[in-house]
This record gives C-alpha cells, sequence and structure tokens, in this order.
C-alpha cells in the first residue's frame, strides 16, 4: 500500500506501553498522601479523579484506538502493552484491524466477555499472542474503577 504523505508511523516497528502512575498523580494533582490534595474537600477531589479518568479513558485511550485502528503504524511488529487498566470492545476491534504482528497483553482488565469482530481485510497478521486477562466482577459503572476492583481481587487472591 502506497502511502501519499511521508509518515514517522511508517517507521515504527515495536511499542511498549506503560503509564507510569506517578506521572499521572503529579499531573493531576492526586497525590492521595500529599496534604494539598487532602485539603480538598470531597467534590474536588472527585472531580479532579473524573477528570484524570476521562483524559485517560477518552483522550489517550481513544487516540491510541485510533492509530491502531486505522493503521498509521503500517509496519507495526510487536505491541507490548504493560499498562494494567481496564479495557473495552473498541480497543481490541482496533487490535485486530492492527499490523501488529506479536501481541502481548500484561494485567489487562475487561468488564465482559465479548467477541472481537473480524476486521475489513477478512484477516489479522498475528503470529504471536501472550495474554494475561482478567474478567472485573462487580464493575462499577465508571471505568477507571474497574482497575481498583481488579487490584482488590488480585490482592485477596495473594492472600490465600
Amino acid at each position: 500500500m502506497a502511502w501519499p504523505h511521508p509518515s514517522l508511523g511508517t517507521c515504527i516497528r515495536r511499542v511498549e506501553v506503560k503509564t507510569n502512575t506517578q506521572w499521572i498523580q503529579d499531573y493531576h494533582g492526586l497525590w492521595i498522601e500529599h496534604r494539598d490534595f487532602q485539603s480538598l474537600s470531597v467534590e474536588q477531589k472527585e472531580k479532579r479523579l473524573e477528570s484524570a479518568n476521562e483524559l485517560y479513558f477518552n483522550t489517550y485511550l481513544a487516540q491510541f484506538r485510533l492509530v491502531l485502528g486505522n493503521r498509521s503504524l503500517p509496519h507495526l511488529e510487536y505491541l507490548d502493552w504493560k499498562d494494567s487498566t481496564f479495557l473495552e470492545r473498541p480497543f481490541f476491534n482496533s487490535l485486530v484491524c492492527s499490523s501488529v504482528k506479536h501481541l502481548k497483553l500484561s494485567e489487562v482488565c475487561a468488564a465482559e466477555d465479548f467477541e472481537v469482530e473480524v476486521p475489513p481485510s477478512g484477516m489479522w497478521p498475528l503470529r504471536s499472542l501472550e495474554i494475561e486477562m482478567h474478567l472485573a466482577q462487580g464493575v462499577r459503572k465508571r471505568r477507571g474503577e474497574a482497575s481498583d476492583v481488579h487490584r482488590k481481587d488480585q490482592e485477596s487472591s495473594e492472600d490465600q
């Protein structure tokens, strides 16, 4: 496939995704132990958490899905997702439409069982898959809280 414009995306072969929670907490002023955060009202704390949640799920993940789904990385061979987070069906559908050949998903969490859609081409060039996925039980309405449910489930299973 010929690309109409030169793009840095054509050079990218490998992507590792692992968000740094300290950077996110610092950027959004969410340091739970920090006295500035502690001095906020419950409403202000909720507003900050909701803002960070919206940015992560509706901006960061949405843009990542777009890049994968529209094949902006046409030569992507390896995707290593180390971000322990809640992922929804649209994310997995964008993976199937991507050119990724080797996929590693670590500690991802899904709210429900689902099947991914077959890509328009009818095939996915995937050659290897390593996946560690958990089905969240009792997922709350707010997406960011699914990770909390996952962590609590994980902690209780480690205690046993």
